[in-house]
């Protein structure tokens, strides 16, 4: 898989089958950057605005540094576009559900809407002040999915650790500098390890001037995608 693919994927978070409860919130925008360390010790900045609409179910990255590209990701597509012509595209599934800019507006990330998934709650400990708690698979699933542990701590989500069937860390990911925007508790730094195929990817991703419920730029909000 292409790095920047990989990117892509994993910066749209970890795919879970989520099923949410609706409410009235229905719009994200925001300054975002990403930096991230590849596995060759080498590093990569992205900088631009994010968009996302739950109605529209897409999310639109528009890159302005190190040069103008737009992700858009759908329910089952991942599109790179420059000059408003495809690059690249990647299948994926279930990555608008359980994006952080939707459990948000659903007020699921605390639980990372694993209250509405196949997960179950198998048990919680205090430690360090954190609330842990540990979730997992339906039985008849556990020779294909492990484990995940949530940290929480005033009911915000401060991590969480994702494990593979054999008990191998798939990723973890850590919430920091919550910010209340219209009554939703989001988290303006996110740091992310995520290792695909045993090498690590590493990139931290920071959020500014967030907005909900923005009026306005519905073309962007509802990006379109080229005909290949």
């Amino acid at each position: 898989m292409k790095l920047q693919n990989r990117r892509l994927f994993f910066f749209c978070m970890i795919m879970l089958p989520v099923f949410l409860n609706g409410q009235h919130y229905f719009r994200v925008e925001a300054d975002f950057s990403i930096k991230a360390k590849n596995p060759d010790s080498s590093f990569q900045l992205y900088m631009g605005k994010v968009f996302f609409d739950k109605v529209q179910k897409k999310i639109c990255y528009k890159i302005s540094f190190p040069e103008p590209e737009v992700w858009v990701i759908t329910d089952t597509v991942i599109y790179s576009l420059k000059n408003d012509s495809i690059k690249s595209k990647k299948p994926a599934i279930g990555l608008i559900e359980t994006s952080i800019f939707n459990l948000s507006l659903h007020g699921n990330l605390k639980n990372y809407g694993l209250e509405n998934s196949t997960y179950t709650l198998a048990g919680t400990k205090m430690e360090d002040g954190l609330m842990i708690s540990t979730w997992e698979p339906p039985e008849k699933f556990q020779k294909l999915m492990g484990k995940i542990l949530l940290a929480n701590k005033n009911r915000n989500l401060q991590g969480i650790v994702i494990f593979n069937k054999d008990e191998r860390i798939l990723s973890k990911q850590f919430f920091n500098e919550y910010a209340n925007v219209e009554g939703i508790d989001f988290p303006m730094n996110i740091v992310q390890f995520n290792y695909p195929e045993g090498v690590e990817i590493f990139q931290v991703t920071t959020f500014k001037n967030l907005k909900i419920d923005e009026k306005g730029n519905d073309d962007t909000y509802n990006y379109p995608v080229p005909l290949d």
